[in-house]
């Protein structure tokens, strides 16, 4: 399955992946500059670089789920599905808003889902998954904020299949 190729946003269903290009220079960089700083720590005896390593180290653990091959949010009949939630039924949904920002050239954009209870959170297993990145944000007990610029659909397709699917519901 290619997932570069855009997934058409009025399906029966849309999942949006990590962008391929950044996901890998986030995920295997830290590690490339761990193994850089443990090597000048061995040669030259340092402290300094073998803490600046586990630093580095504990960087690419954050990044670890960019890696990962499973689509961190998608969208079908049944609800919202993101990575580290349990699903949210689209009748839980009360508004889906798109809110970009510019810093300098670059706009970030975030998809802001309005909920007519509290997140529930899926247990996670251990403190490992706790630590690392995931693309949503709790801003409050009944709000979210999904990252989209790190995803490889587009900004607009991801907030067109969500309101398709709030409008189904």
């Amino acid at each position: 399955m290619n997932h570069d190729a855009p997934n058409p946003p009025y399906g029966a269903e849309f999942a949006a992946y990590y962008d391929r290009k950044t996901a890998e220079t986030m995920g295997y960089a830290p590690y490339f500059v761990t193994a850089i700083l443990l090597l000048i720590a061995v040669l030259r005896g340092e402290t300094f670089f073998y803490i600046a390593a586990a630093v580095t180290t504990l960087f690419g653990v954050y990044c670890g789920p960019y890696l990962s091959k499973g689509a961190p949010l998608r969208m079908d009949a049944k609800g919202l599905h993101l990575k580290g939630l349990s699903v949210i039924p689209w009748t839980a949904i009360q508004s889906v808003e798109l809110k970009t920002t510019h810093v300098r050239s670059i706009q970030i954009a975030k998809l802001a889902v309005k909920l007519t209870g509290a997140v529930q959170e899926e247990a996670r297993p251990d403190a490992l998954s706790r630590l690392q990145s995931r693309i949503w944000r709790k801003v409050a007990a009944d709000e979210l904020r999904i990252n989209l610029s790190i995803l490889n659909e587009r900004p607009d397709d991801i907030y067109a299949a969500a309101m398709t699917f709030t409008v189904r519901a």
